[in-house]
């Protein structure tokens, strides 16, 4: 037991380092042109329900259309069933890990995923 030592990880930064940074969700067409939206949550829903996280409040939209969920580093976007889908660089997908870039559509809106985020050197 001698020269053991306890080792207390960094519990308020479980999925990554706090350098990352915060990624944001920009908007680049529809009523939310110009808006930028930070995902400071674990779990962010777009949809048209008033209580969503980013409210697109028009009928092509499904009330819980998508979310984005923060998943060790990554960030997973996700069609929760929606009629009309998301579309991910223009092709329709259930589920998609966002890069630093990427632009997906929810509806008329069109959003950037935008994370300056430094990968850790091998």
């Amino acid at each position: 037991m001698d020269g053991e030592q306890t080792i207390f990880p960094e519990v308020s930064y479980p999925y990554g380092s706090k350098d990352e940074g915060v990624p944001v969700l920009r908007v680049l067409s529809g009523g939310l042109n110009g808006r930028e939206y930070p995902l400071i949550k674990e779990l962010c829903v777009i949809g048209r329900d008033p209580d969503a996280d980013i409210v697109v409040d028009v009928a092509e939209v499904s009330r819980r259309h998508a979310t984005i969920t923060k998943m060790v580093g990554q960030y997973l976007l996700t069609d929760t069933g929606s009629r009309n889908g998301v579309y991910v660089h223009n092709t329709r997908l259930e589920r998609s890990v966002l890069k630093h870039g990427d632009l997906f559509q929810i509806g008329p809106t069109v959003f950037q995923f935008i994370w300056h985020n430094r990968p850790v050197a091998a």
